[in-house]
């Protein structure tokens, strides 16, 4: 086996157990073809300086190439696993995320959007999970960027209490040239527990959901 072929596995951004387990035994392999080389060399021909040298620097390059991906192995579990124990932090608080539904509780509920553009007029629109509209939310006119928080007691339209569930949230923004505008809505959920899977954490809610630790923006 060449070392120039070994020093090729090396390259990457990172490399799996068998593929450093592999550039491991290369590695030993190629110092052990250099050492028999060197003392079974011809004597009236022996191997010239500079090819010497050459394969020197390659078989230094490879044995870096070792340390450093086992060294940045070790760096990424280290990190990952205290981004675990730091995430299990957030058991028992309330996150915000990303979301077009939230869920309804006997405590009511709270959700939040942000408009993408400045409205004139915003509305927003609850519904159930057949599609229909279930109540009907005015707000005043806001600002691109700024989140604004929202509680809601589950009354309807029709004045009934909407039964506990999940419900999905639309905004209605209406901008001063008259064009809708764009928006993202969130919601809030009490994380009850952590899901470690496929090397991404996973958060478990209250109300069943799931959500991924990178969406959330915040946490209380």
């Amino acid at each position: 086996m060449s070392l120039s072929a070994i020093a090729h596995t090396a390259v990457g951004s990172g490399l799996s157990d068998a593929s450093r387990n592999t550039l491991a035994s290369d590695y030993q392999s190629f110092l052990n073809l250099l050492v028999a080389q060197v003392s079974n060399q011809d004597p009236l021909e022996p191997m010239e300086s500079s090819q010497f040298v050459s394969q020197l620097a390659q078989l230094t390059q490879v044995e870096q190439s070792v340390q450093v991906n086992t060294q940045m192995e070790a760096l990424r579990r280290q990190l990952s696993l205290n981004a675990a124990l730091s995430e299990t932090a957030l058991i028992g608080r309330e996150v915000t995320v990303p979301s077009e539904t939230f869920s309804l509780d006997e405590d009511g509920a709270r959700f939040a959007y942000e408009l993408g553009t400045a409205a004139e007029t915003v509305q927003l629109q609850i519904r159930d999970a057949s599609g229909a509209l279930v109540a009907v939310i005015d707000q005043p006119a806001g600002e691109a960027g700024a989140r604004r928080e929202v509680s809601w007691d589950g009354m309807t339209s029709g004045g009934l209490r909407a039964e506990n569930g999940r419900y999905g949230i639309s905004v209605a923004a209406i901008t001063a040239s008259g064009e809708a505008g764009s928006y993202q809505t969130y919601s809030a959920g009490k994380v009850v527990a952590i899901d470690y899977n496929g090397g991404s954490t996973w958060l478990q809610l209250a109300d069943g959901t799931r959500v991924s630790s990178g969406d959330i923006i915040g946490a209380r």
